[in-house]
């Protein structure tokens, strides 16, 4: 289960990343305060991996763990994204 999460989370893209200009679109929904990367950590990301308590199981495989490693490390990852989707979301704002 540990290794499923890390490999989704690792994989996870934002629905409609695949469309032209999806890009500015994002911008745009972050900018205007709907859905940013910073909501998708603090609503989705951390509530979900404390629900699931994947930072307290104990014995997990050897696998297991270094998912579990890696799962730390996207989400440290995915927080630095969403404080310089911040940054830039607070310089076009001055």
């Amino acid at each position: 289960m540990v290794m499923a999460i890390q490999s989704e989370l690792r994989s996870f893209k934002m629905p409609g990343t695949g469309i032209p200009g999806f890009t500015e679109h994002e911008e745009a929904i972050a900018l205007a305060g709907i859905f940013g990367a910073q909501q998708f950590v603090d609503a989705v990301v951390r509530p979900t991996l404390d629900y699931w308590r994947i930072f307290d199981i104990e014995g997990l495989s050897p696998q297991a763990d270094q998912a579990r490693e890696k799962i730390a490390k996207n989400l440290a990852g995915l927080t630095r994204l969403a404080a310089a989707q911040q940054a830039r979301i607070s310089a076009l704002l001055a």
